[in-house]
């Protein structure tokens, strides 16, 4: 009877951990970026106070339509690192209010132009 027990108590330990994996692994699944909800906050941070109507930039970046029009160009440009335009070198002192994009705003612009530049939600 005691063995029994053992034998039910590590049963439901393996089921608890399969199902927790499969929890964890749903977790993993990386979402696909949105305008909306991701590339939105991220030009409006770097890109839109040039790229505006009216602004010193040659294009505008304020509406979704632009920004998909532009999808792999955007990827281009801030991959090379032509753009944001920032003339101080790496080894500058920080700058206040610096236009600069992590690696982690590029990857997600890549992210979200390789995924046909969806719009997403409001």
């Amino acid at each position: 009877m005691q063995q029994r027990g053992g034998l039910e108590k590590v049963g439901g330990l393996a089921l608890g951990l399969a199902m927790g994996a499969v929890w964890l692994v749903g977790l993993a699944q990386p979402r696909t970026p949105t305008y909306y909800q991701d590339v939105k906050p991220i030009l409006e941070a770097q890109c839109v106070g040039c790229h505006k109507p009216g602004g010193i930039a040659p294009f505008s970046l304020t509406e979704p339509q632009d920004a998909v029009a532009r999808a792999q160009l955007i990827v281009a440009v801030t991959a090379s690192g032509r753009m944001p335009p920032w003339p101080p070198g790496p080894d500058s002192p920080e700058f206040l209010d610096q236009r600069k994009l992590t690696e982690a705003q590029k990857a997600t612009l890549a992210a979200w132009a390789q995924a046909g530049a969806p719009l997403g939600q409001k």
